[in-house]
């Protein structure tokens, strides 16, 4: 279920977090006590990418994440 229907899963994602609620009720129906432990990660995901094209002509590339326009910094 979780490779097909979640796919990856990346920390603090809401792939993950639909990940999290699933595994918890699975267990739940098993019988299992549970409970959901939150902490703070570093992703290491790119926020931001910047490439610029300098010949023939000068352009800025834009860079697109989840149908947003990221700006570089």
């Amino acid at each position: 279920m979780l490779a097909v229907e979640v796919g990856s899963r990346p920390g603090g994602s809401e792939a993950e977090d639909k990940a999290v609620e699933y595994i918890a009720s699975e267990f739940e129906s098993l019988g299992l006590e549970t409970s959901v432990q939150e902490f703070a990660i570093s992703s290491g995901m790119v926020v931001s990418k910047r490439l610029e094209v300098v010949e023939p002509f000068e352009e800025e590339i834009k860079k697109y994440y989840k149908d947003r326009l990221i700006t570089p910094p």
